[in-house]
């Protein structure tokens, strides 16, 4: 069974507290998304995109196969207009 939307925003607020979540659905079942927390603001890129994979990813194991990337914002550059 495919992972839903709703099962990963539960997931990346249980990791993230307080993040903002916004999934994007592509057909048939392609999910991705932003995950905007202000607790990435010191962390490299590649940092961002490792705390997401372990604390996200790893933890809801296979049923992830339909979750493509989740873009690990900060607040400030969220409001800059990188979220699309």
């Amino acid at each position: 069974m495919l992972i839903t939307e709703d099962e990963i925003r539960k997931a990346v607020s249980r990791a993230f507290e307080g993040a903002e979540t916004q999934l994007k659905r592509e057909p048939p079942h392609r999910i991705w998304g932003y995950i905007i927390w202000g607790g990435f603001e010191n962390l490299a890129p590649e940092e961002r995109y490792r705390e997401v994979d372990a604390k996200v990813r790893t933890p809801l194991g296979l049923r992830v196969a339909n979750l493509g990337v989740l873009i690990p914002l900060t607040q400030k550059e969220a409001r800059k207009g990188l979220v699309g």
